[in-house]
């Protein structure tokens, strides 16, 4: 089981897509938590309120953690860790899109007792990023 953390704050397009690639290429059973950042546009939350439950796989769930203030990054992970339940957390950001075996790949390599953590690699790197 994993606890899929992903910090937003506003910018609800890349979030839907986010999700959207969670939820088709998740493997292992899954609870996502949405750690919003005391998002502000109407369509962010409303789509917080309630569509985020709409067509949700029976092998993951979505709980929504709402901060009142944006205070960091770190800040918001360290919430949505502190949410959450599973020994197994992601933190992913709201624009990344996963593909097809991406947590299959993570929980792989977790599973040497002397590693315990994990990253993953961007396969869209651009400018320095990609050297």
């Amino acid at each position: 089981m994993l606890d899929i953390v992903i910090p937003v704050h506003d910018n609800l397009p890349w979030l839907r897509l986010c999700l959207s690639a969670v939820h088709a290429f998740t493997q292992n059973e899954y609870r996502v938590i949405v750690v919003d950042n005391a998002s502000v546009e109407v369509d962010t939350l409303e789509f917080l309120r309630g569509a985020i439950h709409d067509d949700i796989p029976a092998h993951g769930s979505v709980t929504v953690l709402r901060l009142g203030v944006n205070d960091s990054f770190s800040h918001s992970c360290n919430a949505g860790v502190a949410a959450g339940r599973n020994p197994n957390v992601v933190l992913l950001n709201s624009d990344a899109i996963v593909t097809p075996g991406w947590d299959a790949a993570l929980l792989a390599d977790l599973v040497p007792l002397d590693v315990g953590l994990v990253g993953a690699r961007t396969n869209a790197a651009m400018g320095l990023q990609a050297t």
